[in-house]
Protein backbone atom coordinates (compact mmCIF):
# COMPACT_ATOMS: atom_id res chain seq x y z
CA UNK A 1 0.00 0.00 0.00
CA UNK A 2 1.57 3.48 -0.90
CA UNK A 3 1.53 6.36 1.78
CA UNK A 4 -1.09 7.93 0.47
CA UNK A 5 -3.51 5.06 0.70
CA UNK A 6 -2.15 4.31 4.23
CA UNK A 7 -2.87 8.30 5.07
CA UNK A 8 -6.11 8.10 3.57
CA UNK A 9 -7.40 4.86 5.25
CA UNK A 10 -6.09 5.99 8.78
CA UNK A 11 -9.28 6.37 10.75
CA UNK A 12 -8.04 9.21 13.14
CA UNK A 13 -11.05 7.98 15.74
CA UNK A 14 -10.01 11.33 18.01
CA UNK A 15 -12.57 12.84 15.32
CA UNK A 16 -14.90 9.90 15.85
CA UNK A 17 -15.31 9.43 19.44
CA UNK A 18 -15.50 11.80 21.99
CA UNK A 19 -16.02 10.28 25.69
CA UNK A 20 -19.70 13.14 25.62
CA UNK A 21 -21.45 14.32 22.28
CA UNK A 22 -20.62 12.76 18.94
CA UNK A 23 -22.18 13.85 15.68
CA UNK A 24 -22.62 11.46 12.69
CA UNK A 25 -20.32 12.60 10.11
CA UNK A 26 -19.08 11.38 6.61
CA UNK A 27 -15.42 11.40 6.49
CA UNK A 28 -14.38 12.02 3.60
CA UNK A 29 -10.22 11.77 4.45
CA UNK A 30 -8.08 13.24 1.71
CA UNK A 31 -6.50 16.31 3.36
CA UNK A 32 -7.99 18.64 0.47
CA UNK A 33 -11.83 17.94 1.32
CA UNK A 34 -10.65 17.94 4.98
CA UNK A 35 -9.13 21.62 4.55
CA UNK A 36 -12.15 22.38 2.50
CA UNK A 37 -14.91 21.14 5.03
CA UNK A 38 -13.91 23.37 7.75
CA UNK A 39 -14.64 26.61 6.03
CA UNK A 40 -14.97 29.86 8.11
CA UNK A 41 -14.23 29.02 11.35
CA UNK A 42 -17.81 28.53 12.85
CA UNK A 43 -17.19 25.83 15.58
CA UNK A 44 -18.86 24.23 18.57
CA UNK A 45 -18.41 26.71 20.77
CA UNK A 46 -18.21 29.66 18.87
CA UNK A 47 -20.65 32.49 19.34
CA UNK A 48 -22.30 34.57 16.81
CA UNK A 49 -22.00 37.74 17.46
CA UNK A 50 -24.77 40.30 17.88
CA UNK A 51 -27.02 37.50 18.10
CA UNK A 52 -26.97 36.02 21.31
CA UNK A 53 -26.28 32.98 20.14
CA UNK A 54 -23.98 30.12 19.86
CA UNK A 55 -23.14 27.02 18.15
CA UNK A 56 -23.87 23.56 19.91
CA UNK A 57 -23.13 21.19 16.97
CA UNK A 58 -21.53 21.55 13.80
CA UNK A 59 -21.95 18.21 11.38
CA UNK A 60 -19.33 17.86 8.15
CA UNK A 61 -20.36 16.57 4.84
CA UNK A 62 -18.54 15.71 1.56
CA UNK A 63 -20.20 16.68 -1.30
CA UNK A 64 -17.61 16.70 -4.57
CA UNK A 65 -14.49 18.38 -5.32
CA UNK A 66 -14.97 22.24 -4.10
CA UNK A 67 -18.30 21.56 -3.03
CA UNK A 68 -18.55 20.53 1.34
CA UNK A 69 -21.73 20.90 3.48
CA UNK A 70 -22.21 21.14 7.09
CA UNK A 71 -25.34 20.92 9.42
CA UNK A 72 -24.70 23.83 12.15
CA UNK A 73 -27.01 23.92 15.42
CA UNK A 74 -27.15 27.19 17.60
CA UNK A 75 -29.01 28.12 20.63
CA UNK A 76 -28.76 30.91 23.09
CA UNK A 77 -27.56 30.83 27.13
CA UNK A 78 -31.04 29.35 28.34
CA UNK A 79 -31.04 27.00 25.96
CA UNK A 80 -34.68 27.81 24.34
CA UNK A 81 -33.81 29.16 21.52
CA UNK A 82 -32.62 25.82 19.03
CA UNK A 83 -32.34 26.24 15.54
CA UNK A 84 -30.65 24.05 12.46
CA UNK A 85 -28.99 25.36 9.68
CA UNK A 86 -27.89 23.85 6.53
CA UNK A 87 -25.18 25.49 4.62
CA UNK A 88 -22.98 24.51 1.56
CA UNK A 89 -20.49 26.40 0.39
CA UNK A 90 -18.55 26.04 -3.55
CA UNK A 91 -15.89 26.94 -4.99
CA UNK A 92 -16.45 27.76 -8.71
CA UNK A 93 -12.97 28.94 -9.70
CA UNK A 94 -11.42 25.52 -10.64
CA UNK A 95 -14.32 24.50 -12.81
CA UNK A 96 -15.17 21.42 -10.77
CA UNK A 97 -18.41 23.12 -9.83
CA UNK A 98 -20.71 25.65 -11.03
CA UNK A 99 -24.24 27.73 -10.14
CA UNK A 100 -26.95 27.45 -12.15
CA UNK A 101 -29.99 28.79 -12.14
CA UNK A 102 -33.15 25.66 -12.01
CA UNK A 103 -36.56 26.22 -12.86
CA UNK A 104 -39.75 24.20 -13.93
CA UNK A 105 -38.76 24.03 -17.52
CA UNK A 106 -35.54 24.93 -19.47
CA UNK A 107 -37.16 27.15 -21.42
CA UNK A 108 -40.24 29.48 -20.20
CA UNK A 109 -40.40 31.77 -23.02
CA UNK A 110 -42.04 29.00 -24.99
CA UNK A 111 -43.35 26.53 -22.45
CA UNK A 112 -44.52 28.89 -20.05
CA UNK A 113 -44.20 29.84 -16.13
CA UNK A 114 -44.91 26.71 -14.00
CA UNK A 115 -44.29 25.90 -10.50
CA UNK A 116 -42.02 23.03 -9.46
CA UNK A 117 -40.47 21.49 -6.66
CA UNK A 118 -36.37 22.16 -6.17
CA UNK A 119 -35.75 18.54 -5.92
CA UNK A 120 -37.98 18.49 -9.42
CA UNK A 121 -36.01 21.13 -11.01
CA UNK A 122 -32.94 19.63 -10.23
CA UNK A 123 -33.54 16.29 -12.25
CA UNK A 124 -34.70 18.92 -15.08
CA UNK A 125 -31.41 20.88 -15.20
CA UNK A 126 -29.78 16.96 -15.03
CA UNK A 127 -31.52 15.32 -17.75
CA UNK A 128 -31.57 18.55 -19.98
CA UNK A 129 -27.26 18.93 -19.47
CA UNK A 130 -26.39 15.32 -18.26
CA UNK A 131 -24.86 17.01 -15.47
CA UNK A 132 -24.89 16.30 -11.64
CA UNK A 133 -26.73 18.06 -9.66
CA UNK A 134 -25.42 17.60 -5.74
CA UNK A 135 -27.29 20.64 -4.11
CA UNK A 136 -29.78 23.78 -4.09
CA UNK A 137 -31.61 25.80 -2.57
CA UNK A 138 -35.31 27.53 -3.26
CA UNK A 139 -34.69 31.46 -4.54
CA UNK A 140 -37.11 33.43 -6.61
CA UNK A 141 -40.21 35.44 -4.92
CA UNK A 142 -42.86 34.91 -7.05
CA UNK A 143 -46.04 34.72 -8.73
CA UNK A 144 -48.42 32.08 -6.59
CA UNK A 145 -50.74 31.15 -9.02
CA UNK A 146 -48.03 31.47 -12.10
CA UNK A 147 -44.72 30.85 -11.13
CA UNK A 148 -43.77 33.98 -12.95
CA UNK A 149 -40.64 35.14 -10.78
CA UNK A 150 -40.80 38.65 -8.93
CA UNK A 151 -37.27 39.68 -10.91
CA UNK A 152 -34.29 38.51 -13.36
CA UNK A 153 -34.66 34.85 -14.23
CA UNK A 154 -31.73 33.74 -16.81
CA UNK A 155 -30.45 30.87 -18.21
CA UNK A 156 -27.86 29.19 -20.18
CA UNK A 157 -27.29 33.24 -21.41
CA UNK A 158 -30.94 33.31 -22.63
CA UNK A 159 -33.12 36.22 -20.03
CA UNK A 160 -36.55 34.96 -19.68
CA UNK A 161 -37.67 37.43 -17.00
CA UNK A 162 -35.93 41.01 -17.35
CA UNK A 163 -37.07 43.17 -14.14
CA UNK A 164 -34.40 45.01 -12.34
CA UNK A 165 -36.47 45.72 -9.00
CA UNK A 166 -35.44 42.52 -7.18
CA UNK A 167 -31.57 41.47 -5.42
CA UNK A 168 -30.11 38.62 -7.82
CA UNK A 169 -27.13 36.28 -7.78
CA UNK A 170 -25.58 35.81 -11.48
CA UNK A 171 -23.17 33.33 -12.49
CA UNK A 172 -20.78 34.74 -14.92
CA UNK A 173 -19.03 32.72 -18.34
CA UNK A 174 -15.84 32.23 -16.63
CA UNK A 175 -17.35 30.20 -13.99
CA UNK A 176 -16.68 33.54 -11.11
CA UNK A 177 -20.09 34.36 -9.00
CA UNK A 178 -21.68 36.89 -7.55
CA UNK A 179 -24.76 38.86 -5.81
CA UNK A 180 -26.17 42.61 -6.83
CA UNK A 181 -28.69 44.59 -4.81
CA UNK A 182 -31.96 45.22 -5.93
CA UNK A 183 -32.06 48.10 -8.40
CA UNK A 184 -29.37 46.51 -10.52
CA UNK A 185 -29.43 45.91 -14.48
CA UNK A 186 -27.78 43.12 -16.33
CA UNK A 187 -25.69 45.27 -17.94
CA UNK A 188 -24.76 46.62 -14.89
CA UNK A 189 -24.15 43.18 -13.17
CA UNK A 190 -21.63 42.83 -16.43
CA UNK A 191 -19.77 46.03 -15.81
CA UNK A 192 -18.65 45.73 -12.37
CA UNK A 193 -18.09 41.75 -12.46
CA UNK A 194 -15.80 42.42 -15.54
CA UNK A 195 -13.95 45.02 -13.42
CA UNK A 196 -13.47 42.99 -10.79
CA UNK A 197 -12.35 39.86 -12.64
CA UNK A 198 -10.00 42.29 -14.76
CA UNK A 199 -11.61 40.75 -18.05
CA UNK A 200 -14.93 40.89 -20.00
CA UNK A 201 -17.24 38.40 -18.57
CA UNK A 202 -20.93 37.48 -19.61
CA UNK A 203 -23.51 36.46 -17.41
CA UNK A 204 -24.97 32.98 -18.06
CA UNK A 205 -27.19 32.66 -15.32
CA UNK A 206 -29.31 34.44 -13.19
CA UNK A 207 -32.02 34.49 -10.65
CA UNK A 208 -33.80 36.95 -8.12
CA UNK A 209 -34.20 37.03 -4.41
CA UNK A 210 -35.70 40.13 -2.37
CA UNK A 211 -32.59 42.16 -1.31
CA UNK A 212 -29.65 42.69 0.17
CA UNK A 213 -28.41 41.32 3.47
CA UNK A 214 -24.91 41.55 3.83
CA UNK A 215 -22.99 44.67 1.80
CA UNK A 216 -19.08 45.13 2.79
CA UNK A 217 -19.20 42.97 5.63
CA UNK A 218 -21.83 44.73 7.22
CA UNK A 219 -25.23 43.93 8.27
CA UNK A 220 -28.18 45.83 5.94
CA UNK A 221 -31.12 44.52 6.82
CA UNK A 222 -33.57 44.64 9.76
CA UNK A 223 -36.36 42.55 8.86
CA UNK A 224 -38.27 40.74 6.20
CA UNK A 225 -41.28 40.11 4.68
CA UNK A 226 -41.84 37.91 7.67
CA UNK A 227 -41.10 38.88 10.45
CA UNK A 228 -39.82 37.23 13.93
CA UNK A 229 -38.29 33.43 14.13
CA UNK A 230 -38.70 32.00 10.81
CA UNK A 231 -37.60 29.63 7.85
CA UNK A 232 -35.40 31.41 6.24
CA UNK A 233 -32.49 31.17 3.12
CA UNK A 234 -30.60 33.43 1.58
CA UNK A 235 -27.34 33.13 -0.67
CA UNK A 236 -23.68 34.83 0.23
CA UNK A 237 -20.40 35.47 -1.07
CA UNK A 238 -17.21 35.33 0.36
CA UNK A 239 -14.22 37.45 -0.39
CA UNK A 240 -12.60 34.81 -1.94
CA UNK A 241 -15.27 34.12 -4.34
CA UNK A 242 -16.75 31.36 -2.53
CA UNK A 243 -20.99 30.55 -2.53
CA UNK A 244 -22.29 30.30 0.36
CA UNK A 245 -25.94 28.30 0.29
CA UNK A 246 -27.51 29.04 3.83
CA UNK A 247 -30.98 27.71 4.79
CA UNK A 248 -32.66 27.40 8.53
CA UNK A 249 -35.71 25.29 9.24
CA UNK A 250 -38.08 27.78 11.65
CA UNK A 251 -41.20 27.43 13.42
CA UNK A 252 -40.87 24.25 14.87
CA UNK A 253 -39.89 24.46 18.24
CA UNK A 254 -38.28 22.97 19.93
CA UNK A 255 -36.00 21.53 17.24
CA UNK A 256 -35.46 24.63 15.00
CA UNK A 257 -36.96 27.78 16.30
CA UNK A 258 -35.75 29.80 12.89
CA UNK A 259 -33.85 33.36 12.94
CA UNK A 260 -35.25 36.62 11.98
CA UNK A 261 -33.74 38.41 8.92
CA UNK A 262 -30.93 40.46 10.52
CA UNK A 263 -30.02 37.20 12.66
CA UNK A 264 -29.93 35.12 9.36
CA UNK A 265 -27.83 38.20 8.34
CA UNK A 266 -25.19 37.58 10.96
CA UNK A 267 -24.89 33.94 10.57
CA UNK A 268 -23.82 35.21 7.17
CA UNK A 269 -21.43 37.37 8.14
CA UNK A 270 -20.11 34.59 10.93
CA UNK A 271 -20.05 32.27 8.09
CA UNK A 272 -17.37 34.80 6.11
CA UNK A 273 -20.04 36.64 3.53
CA UNK A 274 -18.80 39.97 2.24
CA UNK A 275 -22.59 39.76 0.82
CA UNK A 276 -25.93 38.04 1.07
CA UNK A 277 -28.97 38.33 -0.18
CA UNK A 278 -32.48 37.14 0.90
CA UNK A 279 -34.37 34.25 -0.81
CA UNK A 280 -37.73 33.30 -0.29
CA UNK A 281 -38.76 31.90 2.88
CA UNK A 282 -41.32 30.53 5.18
CA UNK A 283 -42.95 26.79 3.61
CA UNK A 284 -40.79 28.04 0.28
CA UNK A 285 -37.20 27.53 2.44
CA UNK A 286 -35.62 24.09 1.13
CA UNK A 287 -32.46 22.92 0.82
CA UNK A 288 -31.26 19.59 -1.01
CA UNK A 289 -27.94 17.99 -1.18
CA UNK A 290 -26.52 14.59 -2.84
CA UNK A 291 -23.76 13.71 -0.56
CA UNK A 292 -20.63 11.55 -1.36
CA UNK A 293 -21.74 8.30 -2.42
CA UNK A 294 -25.27 9.01 -2.65
CA UNK A 295 -27.28 8.44 -6.28
CA UNK A 296 -29.43 11.43 -5.76
CA UNK A 297 -30.24 14.74 -3.83
CA UNK A 298 -32.22 14.41 -0.62
CA UNK A 299 -34.23 17.22 0.80
CA UNK A 300 -31.95 18.05 4.01
CA UNK A 301 -34.38 20.26 5.71
CA UNK A 302 -37.70 19.80 7.44
CA UNK A 303 -40.64 22.28 5.82
CA UNK A 304 -42.63 24.33 7.35
CA UNK A 305 -45.80 23.11 5.21
CA UNK A 306 -44.87 19.68 6.06
CA UNK A 307 -43.81 18.76 2.80
CA UNK A 308 -41.54 20.20 -0.20
CA UNK A 309 -43.14 23.28 -1.62
CA UNK A 310 -43.31 24.18 -5.65
CA UNK A 311 -41.50 26.90 -6.27
CA UNK A 312 -40.40 29.21 -9.40
CA UNK A 313 -36.73 29.70 -9.67
CA UNK A 314 -33.88 27.77 -8.23
CA UNK A 315 -30.43 27.83 -7.32
CA UNK A 316 -28.55 24.94 -8.07
CA UNK A 317 -24.81 23.52 -7.12
CA UNK A 318 -24.13 21.47 -10.16
CA UNK A 319 -20.38 19.30 -9.98
CA UNK A 320 -19.06 19.04 -13.10
CA UNK A 321 -16.17 16.11 -12.00
CA UNK A 322 -17.17 12.75 -14.09
CA UNK A 323 -17.16 9.76 -12.36
CA UNK A 324 -14.64 7.34 -12.68
CA UNK A 325 -15.19 4.66 -10.60
CA UNK A 326 -11.19 4.26 -9.47
CA UNK A 327 -10.96 4.16 -5.79
CA UNK A 328 -9.52 7.56 -4.42
CA UNK A 329 -10.81 8.10 -0.57
CA UNK A 330 -12.99 6.49 2.18
CA UNK A 331 -15.73 7.85 3.29
CA UNK A 332 -16.58 6.98 6.92
CA UNK A 333 -19.76 7.09 9.05
CA UNK A 334 -20.49 5.71 12.63
CA UNK A 335 -23.56 4.32 13.10
CA UNK A 336 -24.84 6.93 15.61
CA UNK A 337 -24.65 10.44 16.98
CA UNK A 338 -23.85 9.94 20.56
CA UNK A 339 -21.54 7.34 22.40
CA UNK A 340 -20.60 7.09 26.21
CA UNK A 341 -17.74 5.85 27.67
CA UNK A 342 -17.45 2.16 27.56
CA UNK A 343 -19.55 2.01 24.71
CA UNK A 344 -18.88 0.31 21.14
CA UNK A 345 -18.57 2.10 18.48
CA UNK A 346 -19.32 0.66 14.54
CA UNK A 347 -17.45 2.46 12.05
CA UNK A 348 -18.31 2.05 8.00
CA UNK A 349 -15.82 2.96 5.37
CA UNK A 350 -16.86 3.01 2.03
CA UNK A 351 -15.23 3.29 -1.58
CA UNK A 352 -15.11 6.92 -3.25
CA UNK A 353 -13.72 7.69 -6.28
CA UNK A 354 -12.66 11.61 -7.23
CA UNK A 355 -15.87 12.85 -7.77
CA UNK A 356 -17.66 11.59 -4.69
CA UNK A 357 -19.13 8.69 -6.66
CA UNK A 358 -19.26 4.97 -5.19
CA UNK A 359 -15.39 3.39 -6.15
CA UNK A 360 -15.29 0.00 -7.48
CA UNK A 361 -13.46 -1.54 -4.43
CA UNK A 362 -11.14 -0.67 -1.31
CA UNK A 363 -8.06 -1.73 -1.63
CA UNK A 364 -7.05 -5.48 -0.30
CA UNK A 365 -5.09 -4.34 2.66
CA UNK A 366 -7.12 -1.17 4.06
CA UNK A 367 -6.97 -1.39 7.94
CA UNK A 368 -8.29 0.54 10.46
CA UNK A 369 -6.00 2.22 12.76
CA UNK A 370 -6.38 4.58 15.85
CA UNK A 371 -3.94 7.55 15.80
CA UNK A 372 -3.91 7.72 19.42
CA UNK A 373 -5.18 5.02 21.94
CA UNK A 374 -5.84 6.62 24.93
CA UNK A 375 -8.79 7.31 22.34
CA UNK A 376 -10.29 3.88 22.19
CA UNK A 377 -9.35 0.51 20.62
CA UNK A 378 -10.24 -1.33 17.38
CA UNK A 379 -11.44 -5.11 18.33
CA UNK A 380 -12.72 -6.61 14.71
CA UNK A 381 -12.69 -5.05 11.21
CA UNK A 382 -14.03 -6.71 8.16
CA UNK A 383 -13.35 -5.65 4.43
CA UNK A 384 -15.15 -6.71 1.68
CA UNK A 385 -15.44 -5.31 -1.62
CA UNK A 386 -15.91 -1.37 -2.05
CA UNK A 387 -16.95 -1.33 1.69
CA UNK A 388 -15.53 -2.32 5.16
CA UNK A 389 -16.29 -1.96 8.50
CA UNK A 390 -14.59 -1.92 12.26
CA UNK A 391 -16.25 -1.74 15.88
CA UNK A 392 -14.24 0.34 18.28
CA UNK A 393 -14.90 0.44 21.99
CA UNK A 394 -14.50 4.02 23.74
CA UNK A 395 -12.44 3.89 26.92
CA UNK A 396 -13.92 4.02 30.17
CA UNK A 397 -13.76 7.20 32.38
CA UNK A 398 -11.70 6.99 35.79
CA UNK A 399 -11.79 9.68 38.69
CA UNK A 400 -9.59 10.30 41.04
CA UNK A 401 -9.90 12.16 44.40
CA UNK A 402 -7.95 13.41 46.98
CA UNK A 403 -9.90 14.01 49.39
Amino acid sequence: MNGRTKRILSIVLTLCMLVSLFPATALGLDAAAQTQSQGTEVVKGSSIPGTGYHVTSVKNYSIAPDISERVIITNNDAGNSQTVANVMEVNTSGGRAKIVAGYGNRNPKEQGWTLKTTTDQAHVYEKESGLNVVGGVNASWFNINTGEPSGYLVMNGVVHHDNSSRAFIAAFDDGSVNVFREGTTLAQAEADQSAKQGKTVKILEAVDALVAMVWDGKVVITESGNSGYYPRTCVGIKADGTVVLFQADGTMAPRSVGYTAAEEARMMVALGCVAAIQLDEGGSSTYISQREGEQDVTMRNTPAGGSERVVSGTILVVSTVAASGEFDHAAVTPDDEYYTPGSSVTLTAEAMDFSGAAAKALPEDAVFTVSDASMGTVTATDLSGSSASATSVVPPVSFSSTA
